[in-house]
Order: C-alpha cells, then structure tokens, then sequence
C-alpha cells in the first residue's frame, strides 16, 4: 500500500513538472494579428433561395459562444473569467463581472437577462475553463426559470454545489447521459446511442443535439496523457462550492449539433460544434445519416491541444465538410482576456499557427472550407448570412 501511495505521488509531481513545463504561459506565442484582424465581421454564404434571417455569432473564450438566430439565444460553455495558475491553485476561482456585464450589456442590451433572452446553455465537459462561470451567470444574470443547462452529470453535479440561488430542478439542470440508453423491448439490455435526440428552444428557431465524445490528452510524453487531478467523474454534487480549479472533474464529453430552423421547423442551416476539446480520430463524429439529411455550414473547431489528439483535426473536416469554420479555443486562457486583445497570445504547448496554415492547405486541396474564421474573445459579434 505504501509502494502504491508513493508511487502515486510521484506520478503527481511528475504530471506537475510537465504541466508548468509544456504549459506555462511563459512559453506561449503569438497569433498574427493580420489573421485576426482580416477575419470578416459579416460573411455571406451563397444559396440558392437565400434566407431572410441572419446568425449571430459571438465568442467568448476557450470553447465559449453566444449563438443568436430568430430569437432563440443559446450559450456554449460560457467562461468569460481567464484566471492565473496561482489563482486556479488557491480557491480563488471567482469570475470576473465586469467582463460579464460588458458582454451581456453589449449582446442583450441589458446586464441582467431576467426575461429569459438566453434560455439554452450547453456544456462540452466539466472542466473549469468551460463550466467554472456558469454557476455564478445562474445566480446573478440568468435569474429566470426557463434557463436551462445540459451537460454531463459530473456538470450538473458540480453546478448543484452551489446551491440556491442556483435553478435545482430536472428541467433547469439536465444530465445528457440517461439519453444514450435505449433498451431492448425483447431482452431489456441498454445500449449506447450515437446521438441524443433533438431538444427544442422555447422560440422553436434552434434545435440541438449532442454526440458522445472525448478530451485530447494535455502534454505528451511517450504517448499522449492527460493531467490526472483534473480527470474523473463528479457522481454526486460536492458538500461545498467548487471554488478550486482541480475540483472541475473533466467527466463526460459532448459535441453538438445545432440547427436553425424556418417558422415551420425545418432545418435551414447546421452548425457543427467542436468547441470544446480536440477529439481523437472517429470519436465525437456527426453519424453519416445526419449529414446527408442536413449539411454542415459552419463548424465551431477546437485548436487548444490539437497535437495531443490522435490524427486531428483533418479526418474529422473530412467528415464533416463545413461550408465555414470558426476556429476557437486558441489564446492563453491563463492571461487576462484584455492582454489577449493586445497581443493575441495563444494557448500553450499548441501552434496554433501551425494548425490555421494546415487547415487552409487542407481546404487548398480539398474545396473545404470556403472560409476560415478567428476571433478575438469578447471584442465583437460577427454576422452569418445564408
């Protein structure tokens, strides 16, 4: 037992080393600013029958977006907060308001969202650059009962820590993981479903979906691993409130499926969201039926971590064949999102760079994408016409 105790602790340590030394916001770089300032505020999709209505896209941060369309407004893992490594390691994990204010002043016209603008809220995992701001938004600016989050039960567990004000209801926080299971009329066994079924706005304008997935490692090291105190499942909410970055368990993993849909409720425009973690090759994937009933006009892509995961993100764009892509999770979620707007410093241990000049040769020789989008976080909202 104490062979095992010690031999974990060093596992700990040396995880550690290799976290500050692949990670540290010391070694991060720089985007060229001309990519993110080229990036159009407005871009049309050609079609055929062109669509009266426009999509509203504004990126937060790491894997965070608003999406607007027809009056329906759904936030994607919402983290508006870029803490330091000494902040995530004392409990000090707090948002910061005055960014939030800003944005939902700016997008909603208003601070406090007490009429339900905003009544969707998807969550890819549970770590805490994804999930860490959403208990304080519940309490202080999504304060109506039509707000409703999904996600992994490790996400609704840890949102449930904070208890009241924050909604506690089935309909306000909503496990996706009961979904997958379909039993068997004749014997009874449970097996696993490729995809969730769709779930409906209030507005009837947006629909989504969500698709199993999984989380690159965080540093290579003869093989990718991920960083252990951050992995694991949350099974029951936490007896306090998780105000410590390594209580965000990573738990399950989701890619979505968005579509905007026509007054009648058909599907006009999909949206494909990658958002939250790079994904190893045929895992997270929109099934083959899907596509072909709808294809995918825009992807939200993942760079953080891209060149931990197994063969990404080209067999997934191949799959996949968005029309556009929007290229989030690239700046140094370690730095304050002001310096980020400065100086476009990216996520470490990632080239991210590398990665956009890859995903435009690979659109060179294939025809896809059309257009490659980046955005600083929380600067603007861009307009998708189609």
């Amino acid at each position: 037992m104490y062979m095992a105790l010690h031999q974990r602790t060093l596992f700990l340590i040396l995880a550690s080393c290799l976290f500050l030394v692949y990670c540290s916001p010391r070694r991060a770089a720089r985007l060229r600013r001309d990519w993110l300032d080229q990036s159009p505020q407005t871009y049309t999709l050609q079609r055929a029958k062109p669509n009266p209505d426009s999509l509203l896209v504004s990126y937060i941060g790491c894997g965070g977006y608003l999406l607007q369309y027809g009056g329906d407004k759904l936030l994607l893992d919402p983290f508006f907060s870029n803490l330091s490594m000494t902040q995530l390691n004392t409990g000090n994990l707090r948002p910061d308001y005055a960014l939030m204010d800003a944005f939902l002043q700016r997008e909603l016209g208003t601070k406090k969202d007490s009429t339900g603008q905003i009544s969707t809220i998807l969550i890819s995992h549970a770590h805490y650059d994804h999930l860490g701001d959403v208990p304080f938004l519940l309490q202080s600016y999504l304060r109506n009962p039509v707000v409703t989050l999904y996600g992994s039960t490790t996400a609704v567990n840890l949102v449930r820590s904070f208890g009241a004000p924050v909604p506690d209801t089935a309909r306000q926080l909503q496990s996706l993981e009961p979904f997958f299971k379909v039993h068997s009329v004749t014997e009874g066994e449970a097996s696993d479903l490729p995809v969730s079924p769709f779930f409906y706005l209030p507005g009837g304008r947006m629909r989504f979906a969500a698709i199993p997935s999984n989380h690159a490692g965080h540093y290579c090291f003869f093989g990718p691993h991920k960083l252990p105190f951050i992995n694991g499942h949350v099974l029951q909410p936490p007896a306090k409130p998780a105000y410590f970055g390594l209580k965000y368990k990573e738990g399950l993993n989701y890619n979505y499926v968005i579509d905007l849909l026509d007054p009648s409720g058909k599907p006009v425009y999909r949206i494909f969201s990658n958002a939250g973690a790079a994904c190893d090759r045929g895992v997270g994937y929109l099934p083959e039926n899907l596509i072909r009933e709808q294809p995918v006009d825009l992807m939200l892509l993942c760079g953080a971590n891209y060149n931990v995961a197994n063969d990404f993100p080209m067999p997934l764009l191949n799959a996949v064949q968005p029309r556009v892509v929007l290229m989030g999770h690239w700046e140094n979620f370690f730095k304050p999102v002001p310096k980020i707007q400065q100086k476009a410093a990216v996520v470490p241990n990632t080239n991210i760079p590398e990665l956009l000049e890859n995903v435009q040769q690979f659109a060179r020789e294939k025809g896809f994408p059309e257009k490659i989008l980046i955005e600083y976080p929380q600067k603007r909202q861009i307009m998708l016409r189609f």
